[in-house]
């Protein structure tokens, strides 16, 4: 993720983390730490960041605004709204960062047999990162050009 962070220029907005209040609600007790460690790192890496909450996922905001990359921190819970949404912005193009397989809950707190998102994680490679960080990744491409990348580090 460092490279990718470090070849971006200075624009607003260029990276998207998600802040679902839901999640929070089915049980990640330190979500705000997590946000805190994410918002961290992109401060010391001069990269401009937003909020996305739910009903901004669901209005499509990932598209209108074009972000290159969606960071789900801890977003164990997705509702179909925000499922379909990533769909659509990783079927365009979009780079998803999770840290943990995101979506394995529903929005009303409900375990659900397997994540929401449970393909687009799927088949991913173990690598290691600079740093000594163990990581997953994977990178589908379609033609000759990259269309999505999702990583999901071990922290």
């Amino acid at each position: 993720m460092g490279d990718l962070l470090s070849r971006t220029r200075y624009r607003d907005d260029q990276v998207a983390i998600h802040y679902s209040q839901d999640s929070f609600q089915a049980g990640v007790a330190n979500l705000t730490w997590i946000h805190q460690s994410f918002i961290n790192l992109l401060y010391d890496a001069g990269v401009p960041f937003k909020f996305v909450s739910y009903e901004q996922l669901a209005q499509n905001e990932l598209m209108e605004k074009k972000f290159p990359l969606l960071i789900l921190p801890h977003s164990i819970s997705l509702s179909e709204a925000e499922e379909k949404a990533i769909r659509a912005y990783v079927e365009n193009g979009g780079v998803v960062w999770a840290d943990v397989i995101p979506g394995t809950f529903d929005n009303f707190g409900r375990s659900l047999p397997k994540s929401r998102l449970a393909d687009i994680f799927s088949d991913m490679k173990d690598e290691m990162i600079p740093g000594g960080i163990s990581a997953k990744s994977k990178a589908v491409v379609k033609g000759d050009r990259l269309s999505c990348g999702c990583r999901q580090l071990q922290l």
